[in-house]
């Protein structure tokens, strides 16, 4: 946080019990598989856990070779071949670049989206994986320079704690007992908020904790820097302070505590944080988790009592002057991360700001005139919200917690759905004295509380699943203190942009601020523990790789600044399109005929000039802009001029017209996002024909400026079959000899169904790594502790697929894998290893008996807090890697930053190797990764990741928008966001979507 919290923190707790006053006890009422289809294939872009797994051979140090790009033709461990696939026809990749209208690509990414982590650091959790080994020398190639990291050394003594679990039960009415702070599938789980007030209370008023020190993770882990008095202790505590956002008021809120001590093998519950030194000095080759997980639970203890923690961030409840608001019921809160990292020498703690979305504490019919963007009044005058307003307000409140204001006290309920039916209509039986009729929510809260609803025409929440309880909106608000984790639209991302963007400079400054209002040196758990943060930063060696050269016909060049351009080049191969079209949706009032038609000619000559053969537009078509339009119009341009190209122009938004086009905007018209959805839905899976959108005020306003125009032809040469550019010739040169695959691999779980997740893999399908096959999948979604599993349960499938498709275009067997996947925490590394890797494994032997190509598995991770600022200040070049000092001590990993921040925002992506057959060294994957992220086709820059991932990523997107697409075509689409049947359907659905792409 920049500034220190005019809130006063608690204190850790002193010798002695605190003085307390009863609380009034007054008794409150009460009121209630996993299919998996193909969603697509062949569609073509035209173009945390420190711990250690299984070596996948007798690779050792000594045996590392140097493997850069340019020797991609040295023998992996093993080859064969499969000539199952050799009676595979031929089958050219389809187009799916993106669109100019599609949402862009965000290099300056200074927001944090936070994790689902929940607050709580699981130490229990079994460490089964094996890395592979960590090259011994460090990387050689670039210009050195020195860099600040956000990375603060921790020192400790060689200290003893002592491990206890702790179990706490609410004692309710009768002394019956409801556990929390266990398995939410078997016990009432309360949150670790709850669990750590009560904590905290027990180490004021408990005599077994005088004179101890103890933290606590707020789920079941306790560590004292004494032992207890026994090993078993049974204790009470009342809590005298409450709060709705706890427990519900005037209850009987007393909780029983049990704290067991957790013996270890030889029989003790001590923890030892010696094997940590053992780490560091090279005589330990796995991490100590146990010790890892005292540092972390000790140094979060102050802050989760002074501040709001979400996964491993602290947020301070902002005062009404430092309100942020995103629109739509949400407002940004600014906190900073705290975490606990290992160093190549030293753990340290990693420190950053940071920021996230809140739900805006206030009366829920505020709430949703905000989020529909509406008024209060027009909400009473209205008949009743439409099926999607309903789905939507379904989809962004299910499960925030909600508290009643027409009792005399309030009471909290999480929401468990949005009702169909409004509050006249929505019934239910009532019994009374034995006798049944159907009443009303409207009449139901006259007769028994006086209050005639205001709001009676809107639906009401349901917040019991097993039995029908409803609240009207009305009578509700949302409880404070709640974190959002649903998406932002593109206005609150703008907006959330605008208020987090940072220079490195100041962030950097910010963060010297953060550790100052920690005030570590004076953290009284800290002490007790013989714990210290340094208060000075690490400096790391880090280096700046050469750009390399990005070759065109007929010459190279190199970026700068991470950007070239197109200017006096052409493309390495340029397409020809002898029939192309242009169907305008947009209203001739805004994008004339002449518009048009400039733009059109601009688009020829600019095409040629960079080495598209694109001959001038066969026919130029202004269209009605409504949905039920689009499937005969893109008809027609096919049968009637046989297009093989539709240029289509979307209308214009109501932001986008000048002042005196506003009166004659068509309200009626399709919303131009709709209407580009509905378009690529009918063009790819309906029709089978390539489009290329383009907002309609682009077309006005920048139809004949060369860069603009220029981008869309990069778009357009890729989508149509040629290649933009190529890489590394050398390596092309012996490609034959040796070829080499490179997948990427990418989850989206932004689908219109909480259990249902789509896994994307695209594979190169040529020498230059330039184009590749894609193949999709829809799966359910795998829970543990809650946390949703990244891993693809049919990678055997999708690789298989993307190996067949190598074969078919170049009818060469690969020999070297280089798999490049996102979306995996660190903490689901084993999971990985042990699932995906090894289903490639069985993706390969499954074509041929015996075929073993080398698998070298990457994961790129954007969303973790490490920075770093050169020493000379100003931004980090593209290209800077780091290697050492604040990597970790046994895996092999780099930060890498390889694109410009525009606004100096820019963060480096973290790359960890899970599996390496083909003996990279450090220099040779760091030059291959940056070299990658210079060949995405929609722009004539390097991006933050290597393309392979971001295509991957692409076609996720352009899936989900088919399906969402599809989903709104169902007969009841709230049916279809919240009723259990939704996962068969969709399963349906993307066999449908599936079996259509496959037709061209």
């Amino acid at each position: 946080m920049a500034k220190k919290s005019k809130r006063k923190g608690r204190k850790a707790p002193e010798n002695g019990t605190k003085n307390m006053a009863a609380h009034p006890e007054i008794p409150s009422s009460t009121s209630p598989g996993a299919a998996e289809r193909d969603v697509a294939e062949n569609i073509n872009p035209p173009i945390l856990s420190p711990l250690v797994q299984e070596s996948s051979g007798d690779i050792t140090v000594e045996d590392r070779q140097e493997l850069t790009v340019e020797a991609l033709q040295e023998e992996p461990r093993h080859q064969t071949g499969y000539p199952s696939c050799s009676n595979i026809s031929e089958i050219p990749p389809v187009s799916l670049a993106a669109d100019s209208s599609s949402s862009t690509l965000v290099e300056d990414e200074s927001t944090e989206r936070t994790s689902d982590l929940e607050d709580i650091i699981d130490v229990r959790q079994p460490v089964v994986a094996i890395m592979p080994p960590k090259p011994k020398i460090p990387g050689k190639l670039g210009r050195k320079v020195t860099l600040i990291s956000n990375c603060f050394p921790l020192k400790f003594d060689n200290i003893y704690v002592y491990h206890y679990d702790v179990e706490i039960i609410k004692l309710g009415p009768n002394a019956e007992s409801v556990r929390i702070a266990d398995d939410c599938k078997k016990y009432r789980c309360l949150n670790t908020r709850l669990n750590r007030k009560v904590f905290e209370q027990l180490q004021g008023t408990d005599e077994h904790f005088q004179g101890l020190c103890a933290v606590f993770d707020g789920k079941r882990n306790m560590y004292a820097s004494k032992k207890l008095p026994k090993d078993r202790l049974e204790c009470q505590v009342l809590l005298y302070e409450y709060s709705v956002e706890f427990i519900n008021p005037f209850e009987e809120n007393t909780f029983k505590i049990i704290i067991k001590a957790v013996k270890k093998q030889d029989g003790s519950c001590v923890i030892s944080l010696e094997p940590l030194g053992a780490l560091f000095r090279g005589e330990l080759h796995s991490v100590p988790q146990e010790a890892l997980m005292v540092l972390e639970t000790v140094l979060r203890q102050s802050p989760c009592l002074r501040y709001v923690p979400v996964g491993r961030s602290f947020f301070n409840t902002p005062l009404q002057d430092e309100s942020r608001p995103l629109g739509f019921g949400k407002e940004v809160w600014f906190g900073y991360h705290q975490s606990v990292r290992l160093g190549q020498r030293t753990p340290m703690v990693n420190l950053d700001i940071t920021a996230t979305t809140f739900y805006k504490s206030m009366p829920v019919i505020d709430y949703i005139a905000e989020f529909l963007d509406t008024s209060t009044d027009r909400l009473m005058r209205i008949g009743s919200l439409q099926d999607k307003d309903i789905v939507k307000l379904n989809n962004d409140l299910k499960g925030v917690n909600v508290k009643t204001t027409h009792m005399s006290y309030p009471r909290k309920y999480r929401v468990f759905s949005v009702t169909r039916e409004n509050a006249n209509a929505l019934d239910f039986d009532l019994e009374v004295n034995g006798v049944k009729r159907k009443i009303t929510v409207k009449e139901y809260f006259l007769e028994h509380y006086g209050r005639r609803l205001m709001y009676s025409n809107l639906p009401c929440f349901q917040v019991k699943a097993e039995k029908a309880v409803y609240l009207p909106l009305e009578l509700c608000e949302i409880v404070k203190e709640q974190h959002s984790r649903k998406d932002l639209n593109s206005k609150q991302q703008a907006e959330m942009i605008k208020f987090t963007a940072t220079p490195p400079r100041d962030r950097f400054s910010k963060t010297t601020e953060i550790h100052e209002n920690c005030d570590f040196n004076n953290d009284p758990y800290l002490e007790n523990f013989g714990i210290k943060v340094l208060d000075h930063p690490l400096k790391v060696d880090a280096r700046i790789l050469e750009t390399p050269s990005i070759v065109y016909h007929p010459v190279s060049v190199r970026p700068k600044n991470g950007s070239w351009n197109m200017i006096k080049k052409q493309y390495f191969k340029g397409t020809s399109i002898s029939k192309w079209v242009l169907l305008s949706f947009a209203h001739p009032d805004h994008c004339s005929r002449q518009d048009l038609e400039a733009f059109s000619k601009s688009l020829h000559r600019y095409a040629n000039e960079q080495g598209i053969n694109l001959e001038v537009c066969a026919h130029t078509e202004e269209a009605t802009p409504a949905l039920d339009n689009v499937e005969s119009y893109i008809r027609k341009m096919k049968r009637e001029f046989k297009a093989e190209l539709i240029f289509v122009v979307l209308p214009f938004e109501p932001k986008d017209l000048k002042r005196n086009q506003r009166g004659r905007y068509n309200s009626a018209a399709a919303d131009p996002h709709t209407l580009y959805s509905e378009i690529k839905r009918i063009a790819e899976i309906n029709i089978g024909v390539v489009t290329q959108c383009v907002k309609g005020v682009n077309v006005v306003d920048r139809g004949q400026n060369a860069s603009f125009v220029s981008n869309l032809c990069l778009k357009l040469n890729a989508k149509m079959g040629g290649i933009n550019n190529s890489l590394m010739p050398q390596a092309v040169y012996r490609f034959r000899e040796i070829p080499v695959i490179i997948i990427g691999i990418d989850v989206n779980h932004s689908i219109d169904v909480d259990s249902y997740s789509l896994a994307a893999a695209v594979g190169s399908v040529d020498e230059h790594f330039s184009r590749y096959s894609v193949t999709l999948k829809a799966q359910q979604n795998e829970k543990r502790n809650k946390k949703t599993l990244e891993v693809i349960r049919e990678m055997n499938v999708m690789v298989r697929k993307l190996l067949m498709a190598f074969y078919r275009n170049l009818r060469l067997k690969p020999k070297k894998i280089i798999v490049y996947r996102d979306g995996v925490s660190e903490g689901q590394f084993a999971d990985v290893q042990e699932r995906e890797i090894k289903k490639i494994r069985e993706a390969c032997t499954s074509l041929e008996a015996g075929y073993e190509p080398g698998i070298t598995y990457i994961v790129v991770q954007k969303r973790h807090h490490v920075r770093f600022l050169p020493e000379r200040g100003g931004q980090n070049d593209p290209g800077t890697v780091v290697d050492s000092q604040v990597t970790h001590p046994l895996n092999f990993d780099f930060y890498l930053y390889s694109h410009f921040g525009m606004k100096g925002t820019s963060r480096p992506s973290y790359y960890t190797v899970l599996a390496d057959d083909n003996n990279f060294s450090f220099d040779g994957l760091e030059k291959l990764t940056y070299s990658l992220c210079h060949t995405y086709v929609r722009c004539t820059k390097s991006i933050s990741l290597p393309a392979p991932v971001q295509y991957a990523d692409l076609a996720a997107y352009r899936a989900r928008r088919h399906l969402t697409s599809y989903l709104k075509d169902l007969e009841s689409e709230e049916f279809c966001s919240i009723n259990a049947e939704l996962g068969k359907q969709l399963v349906n659905i993307a066999g449908l979507v599936s079996n259509e792409l496959e037709k061209y």
